[in-house]
Order: C-alpha cells, then structure tokens, then sequence
C-alpha cells in the first residue's frame, strides 16, 4: 500500500534523465521567455533578447545581466527582499558644512559621487566668512574627511577671487583621506 513499482515514472533514472535535458525556457512570438512564477514564493520572467525583466524574485543569477528591471508590485515574492539602496550622485548645492554632521544626511555622504560647493579654499576667507553667506570652507571638507565615504567629490562654485591655479593647487594638496578623490570643477577661471 502506497509503495511504487521499479517501472513507475516516479523515481525512475530514465525519465530523470529526460526532465533534466528538458530545455529552459520558451519563445513566445519570437522572442524567448525564462524564468519562474509560484505565488507567495518567487516571481521572475525574463525576456533575454529584449534584456530586461519583469520582478525579480530571489535574484536570479540569469536576471542580473539584464539592463532593465520592472517591478510590478512590493511584495515580497516579486522582488529581492535583500536591497541594498546606494546613490549614484548627491548635489548639495549652495550649503554651509552642518550638513555633513547632520545624520539625517548619510545617503549623501554616501553617494558614489558628491557634488558639493566649496567657495573659499584658502586662509585670506575664514570659516566664518563662509558660514556668515552660507557657503562651505574648503579646510571644513578636511576636518570632516572621515566622513566622507564618497567615491569621488567634486567641489564647484569657488569664489571669483581665485584663480584656477590656486584652486587646482589647494585640491592637490589635500590629505588622506581626500587625495585623489577631490576634482574641482574650474571650466571658466
């Protein structure tokens, strides 16, 4: 009772075999389809020559290859519940230095490149001076280096007061953990 026979295609190796050549996938009007659909556990089509894909499931490794992602709803079988969020670009525009403490700002400092103002770079302007037009100093970006997790920051909006020059040697002479990661933007000094 409830025992299976050798010759059953339960179990057998040959019929194993055959659901293991079986082709992945489907072409629907010319264009191949992949993926897996079980409500409450995974969504993930994918259409490979159009390269994107429609949810994303538990990631497939076949789905990271795409350019495009749509996600069709939140829930937590159509897309990976695993997300790590990381900005590309922040621009901070005109801004005094709080900014940089303030911890409401991480994903800022975190951006993989930071667009920030830097107005004055050198001694003849002081912090306050700065501050007083709500400007950011050059010499508060190094006190609070170690904030920065950024990639690349690129300073803009210097003072006219400067000359090109002046504001490329300031950058160049930045410490560690700011060398090499600094560009100014000069284009018209």
């Amino acid at each position: 009772m409830g025992s299976r026979t050798k010759n059953s295609s339960w179990g057998n190796s040959e019929s194993d075999s055959l659901l293991k050549k079986k082709k992945r996938g489907m072409e629907i009007e010319g264009y191949p389809v992949e993926g897996l659909s079980i409500g409450g556990h995974e969504t993930c089509v994918i259409f490979p020559s159009l390269k994107l894909v429609f949810d994303i499931g538990r990631c497939p490794d076949r789905a990271i290859s795409q350019d495009v992602l749509f996600i069709s709803h939140g829930h937590m079988d159509h897309i990976i519940t695993y997300t790590v969020t990381m900005p590309e670009i922040a621009f901070t525009g005109d801004t005094m230095s709080d900014f940089i403490v303030d911890d409401t700002n991480d994903d800022v400092l975190r951006a993989r490149i930071l667009v920030m103002e830097s107005t004055y770079v050198d001694n003849a302007m002081t912090v306050e001076n700065a501050r007083d037009y709500g400007h950011t100093h050059l010499s508060e970006i190094v006190s609070y280096a170690d904030k920065f997790e950024n990639k690349a920051i690129l300073l803009i909006h210097f003072s006219a007061r400067y000359k090109e020059e002046e504001i490329q040697e300031a950058v160049s002479a930045l410490p560690p953990p700011l060398a090499g990661r600094v560009f100014a933007l000069t284009e018209g000094f």
